[in-house]
């Protein structure tokens, strides 16, 4: 900016300093209004008691920077106890109990809102809180019966996938080691190159008689 002010001090039009800057010719424009000035320079009084003022006009770099912050202030959506204050008065009265005697939590103000003010000026529960937090409204934290905290408890738990595969072969009794009596046997799968759902060959031998039984139908 203070670049743009020393080429109005030399005289160069705006057109000429946006191709200087690489800039469009617009936006060279826009900053020079931000920072005119018209002061007055000279004033002459005639015998006819007309008076007559002459003006000087020139671009100041502060200024323009003032102006632009001003208006970029001005810029989004304003909060609604600019457009309503007698929001923010009514909710301390609800949160002090100086309505009827109860102390409401900023949950329960909005039904006694919805009353007195419009619906578009009611805010919503965590807006209610934000201005406690910036002490936008004479109620503080420590003034509320209690603070909720939106904390998600939920714990997410996977699906187990994890097979019942029957007792363990270490339980059996000990007494079929001694390979006394048929109908005990050790099993086995024969597992080749197969597709997810295809079949296997379980082997059962029987631990007495060393017979064995083979069933193609298991799937594994």
């Amino acid at each position: 900016m203070e670049q743009i002010q020393a080429y109005k001090e030399m005289g160069l039009s705006n057109r000429q300093i946006a191709r200087k800057r690489n800039r469009v010719p617009q936006t060279i424009n826009n900053e020079v209004k931000h920072g005119w000035v018209k002061t007055i320079k000279q004033i002459q009084k005639k015998a006819n008691g007309k008076e007559y003022r002459y003006y000087n006009e020139q671009y100041y770099a502060e200024v323009g920077q003032i102006r632009y912050a001003s208006n970029k202030s001005q810029c989004g959506r304003k909060p609604i106890y600019w457009s309503f204050p007698e929001i923010v008065a009514e909710l301390d009265s609800l949160f002090l109990g100086k309505v009827d005697g109860i102390k409401y939590s900023p949950y329960a103000t909005i039904p006694k809102l919805e009353e007195v003010i419009p619906t578009e000026f009611i805010p919503c529960e965590r807006t209610i809180y934000t201005w406690i937090d910036k002490g936008i409204m004479q109620t503080k934290n420590v003034d509320l019966m209690s603070k909720t905290t939106r904390k998600n408890n939920h714990k997410s738990s996977k699906a187990s996938v994890k097979r019942v595969l029957g007792r363990s072969i270490n339980e059996r009794p000990a007494y079929i080691d001694s390979r006394s009596e048929i109908g005990h046997f050790e099993i086995d799968t024969v597992v080749g190159k197969k597709a997810s759902m295809d079949n296997v060959l379980m082997v059962l031998t029987d631990r007495l008689s060393i017979s064995l039984y083979y069933d193609f139908s298991y799937q594994r």
